[in-house]
């Protein structure tokens, strides 16, 4: 009896660590396709000598107040540090490079170039350089808790973001449907005759996911994931309610 339960716990801990491994590596394959996802959002610049733009990249517009820049010819750059939404004063590393004359106040509704990305597993750091070098470049460190890549939703990354800076072009597509139901209504043309509504549509079948299912019909069903996952014979598609394990290529789990 003595030997059968021995080999019983070493079997679990066996069990338990090759558990464990495989959530680690699970955690690392998302981590990846996460940032895979962030990068393909923007297009980056080159900046040559003196941060002079030497290609063009994505443009982003300064949506909130409070940032600082520094010389596009420093040789660091001015970190702005937000956590929670909120921007973090630097005391007196800031105020040493206010003194300098070495820090200038960004303002609200300038555009920037995104020149360098980096993912960290508790922050994303944003490089952005100006397209007039006397306006110089800043850095935007966006804090997070450690390993969100995996607990947070990639749209409220997206969302956190944007409360700083958005692409130019966002706001005004935003805003288009508001303008365009401001404009008056053109006068509608006389009819001949008043057209009764038609009967409400019946409602939609709910979604059924099954054991067995392709990647094919899961997709036509529920639309693309949120995340998507790929261990080779086995594949993660993460919606906003919804986790799918596909094994080479058919569902063989549902959370």
């Amino acid at each position: 009896m003595r030997i059968i339960s021995t080999r019983s716990t070493l079997a679990l801990l066996v069990l338990g660590s090759l558990a464990a491994t495989l959530s680690a590596a699970d955690k690392k394959a998302e981590a990846g396709v996460f940032e895979q996802q962030l990068r393909s959002q923007y297009t980056f610049a080159k900046a040559g000598h003196f941060g002079k733009i030497s290609a063009a990249g994505t443009t982003v517009v300064i949506q909130q107040d409070g940032l600082n820049s520094c010389p596009a010819a420093a040789s660091m750059w001015y970190m702005n540090i937000f956590k929670d939404g909120q921007r973090q004063r630097r005391g007196m590393r800031e105020a040493m490079y206010a003194n300098s004359g070495n820090l200038r106040t960004v303002e609200v509704g300038e555009k920037f170039y995104i020149s360098k990305l980096e993912v960290k597993d508790n922050a994303v750091i944003f490089y952005l350089n100006a397209p007039e070098t006397s306006n110089g470049k800043a850095a935007v460190f966006f804090q997070f808790a450690k390993g969100y890549q995996t607990s947070v939703a990639f749209s409220d990354v997206l969302q956190t973001i944007s409360r700083v800076f958005t692409l130019e072009g966002q706001n005004e597509n935003a805003q288009q449907p508001a303008e365009v139901a401001a404009q008056p209504a053109a006068p509608a043309a006389p009819t001949a005759a008043v057209i009764p509504p038609a009967p409400p549509a019946p409602p939609a079948d709910p979604v059924k996911i099954e054991l067995g299912q392709t990647t094919e019909q899961v997709v036509a069903a529920m639309g693309q994931p949120e995340k998507m996952v790929n261990l080779g014979e086995k594949q993660i598609y993460m919606y906003k309610d919804l986790k799918i394990t596909f094994l080479n290529g058919k569902v063989s789990d549902v959370q």
